[in-house]
């Protein structure tokens, strides 16, 4: 058996593997554009001679930890023939993932689960879903055309054609609003074109600027049997006119589609955002979001941190050995620094309890009672909790 990242000329060999292993297989043959978008240096596979066995992607993203833009790697279409199963080659692709990972210089990663026990083994720790709220479109509150500011511009623009204004707005504008958010700056022409083709986009715009902006896409209007239904994938707002804009260009459809769905950050209070329904808004979250430090000096350096201190801990990493070890964690104030040091310490964390730290997936007291957190003293809990807050983690890039 041998484990090595991929050739261009291999990739038909792992689309053949995503379709068996997700379900859409077809014996045509592969035709390049079919996977052009999967990039081979970010590949690793197993195999047994020239047969492909195994599969797993990294996907290569910034994302917002605390405010901090870090290095993140998502773990994505992880794959495996059922006759290669139950050998340990997942287990090797992890391990080979990780090193790549701290070699290339990321810190945390992360990845949707097919299930979460599967991923624990492998220090992720469960986070936050996005919610999937269905509501009937025509009760969505908005405000007549006469009340939307008359210096805002709407502007539907094709998905293939708004890569550059996206990028630009989200750049600006989503690191400092949510933590966790991921986005990738260098994708490829062909990546975007792949995720947006059937995707329409709105701007809402004041003197130029970006000030909203909405991805969604429909279907269904003409299938009798199927009410149409308008999905909103992503939106953000500036302020609350812009945000009316948006709701207002929405609320335009209502005679096409009877269904809303609204793919929104976890906590969301929506209810506001709806008057007179005639039907339930219904809420669904399918598998959390998994969670993992990579490189703990890394994931660590420069986070905010305003209440001045320093403590010691130890750490144990079963999986990347590189991060075992004691450090000395101080903040000047404004921020985190971290270094290894040979002070003795009662306080030692496991990769769970500092990734659930980091993320603010968990309160310190689960932390405590999962024991991914030991021997902590008063001065060190009371730290901890003011440095690492629990936080609502939303992402919309999929894996």
């Amino acid at each position: 058996m041998e484990i090595r990242k991929l050739t261009k000329k291999e990739m038909p060999k792992v689309l053949k593997l995503h379709q068996y292993a997700y379900g859409f297989w077809s014996d045509q043959e592969v035709r390049e554009e079919d996977h052009d978008f999967i990039i081979p240096e970010n590949t690793i596979g197993v195999f047994d001679k020239k047969d492909l066995l195994s599969v797993l992607t990294i996907m290569k993203t910034k994302q917002s930890i605390r405010g901090v833009l870090k290095m993140m790697g998502g773990i994505s279409m992880v794959g495996t023939y059922p006759e290669a199963r139950m050998k340990g080659y997942t287990r090797s692709l992890m391990q080979k993932a990780f090193q790549k990972m701290k070699d290339e210089g990321f810190s945390v990663s992360m990845l949707e689960p097919f299930r979460e026990t599967f991923y624990d083994k492998f220090g992720y720790v469960p986070a936050y879903e996005k919610y999937r709220l269905q509501a009937p479109l025509d009760g969505l509150r908005v405000k007549a055309n006469h009340e939307i500011n008359d210096d805002l511009e709407i502007e539907r623009v094709s998905g293939q054609e708004v890569k550059d204004a996206y990028m630009a707005f989200i750049q600006d504008f989503a690191p400092s609003a949510f933590h966790g958010y991921a986005f990738n700056p260098v994708i490829s022409d062909e990546e975007w074109k792949r995720r947006n083709k059937d995707r329409h986009y709105v701007l809402v715009k004041k003197g130029g600027k970006i000030e909203a902006l909405a991805r969604f896409k429909f279907k269904g209007y003409m299938h009798f049997e199927e009410p149409g239904q308008l999905q909103i994938e992503e939106m953000y707002w500036r302020n609350l006119p812009a945000q009316a804009a948006l709701f207002n260009f929405f609320s335009k459809h209502r005679d096409q589609f009877q269904k809303l769905i609204m793919i929104l950050p976890y906590g969301t209070n929506f209810q506001h955002w709806f008057e007179d329904l005639r039907d339930w808004i219904q809420i669904k979250v399918w598998h959390p979001w998994m969670i993992r430090v990579i490189d703990v000096k890394e994931a660590l350096s420069g986070l905010p941190a305003t209440e001045k201190g320093e403590l010691v801990f130890t750490l144990s990493d079963s999986q990347c050995e590189w991060n075992t070890g004691t450090y000395l964690l101080k903040s000047n104030g404004k921020q985190l620094q971290i270094q290894p040091t040979t002070q003795a310490t009662k306080t030692a964390l496991t990769i769970h309890g500092l990734s659930a730290l980091v993320y603010g997936t968990h309160s310190l007291e689960e932390i405590e009672y999962a024991q991914w957190l030991k021997g902590a003293d008063k001065q060190t809990r009371e730290l901890l909790q003011n440095w690492f807050p629990q936080l609502p983690l939303y992402s919309p890039y999929t894996y």
